[in-house]
């Protein structure tokens, strides 16, 4: 069997998932459909509901996965020292070039610019001006 290789992209798309990786998903990204399990309490037909909820997708040999469970997967290498490659293949559509401004930051907006990229990880939530676009 070839080589998993994971490729980022607004989902993560697993390619060629060995079975330790195929039932960890299905563990991780299935569940009971509460609809159906109500329905099929009540006597009432369940033909149309699906009897599980499941969050990945199944194309050819590949697997759709959330873009959310990229931490779980690299938790999995880890713990069962998962094999993969990983290829990035994000795009942002719409995202502009970036903006070239006449002078610089303010002695407060650097601060807390500053504060902000010392850290690995947090948020800046800071008013913005918006022009009418009249």
């Amino acid at each position: 069997m070839s080589k998993m290789k994971v490729i980022l992209s607004n989902k993560l798309i697993v390619e060629r998932p060995n079975k330790l990786l195929k039932v960890c998903l299905r563990n991780d990204l299935s569940a009971s459909n509460p609809s159906f399990v109500q329905a099929e309490r009540d006597g009432r037909c369940t033909r149309h509901l699906d009897p599980e909820i499941i969050c990945f997708e199944r194309i050819g040999d590949s697997l759709l996965v959330p873009y959310g469970y990229l931490g779980k997967l690299a938790y999995l290498q880890k713990r069962y020292e998962l094999s993969f490659s990983v290829t990035d293949r994000t795009v942002v559509p719409g995202l502009p070039e970036p903006v070239k401004l006449g002078r610089g930051l303010y002695q407060y907006q650097a601060a807390a610019v500053e504060a902000v990229t010392s850290r690995r990880c947090g948020s800046l939530v800071a008013p913005m001006k918006v022009e009418p676009p009249f």
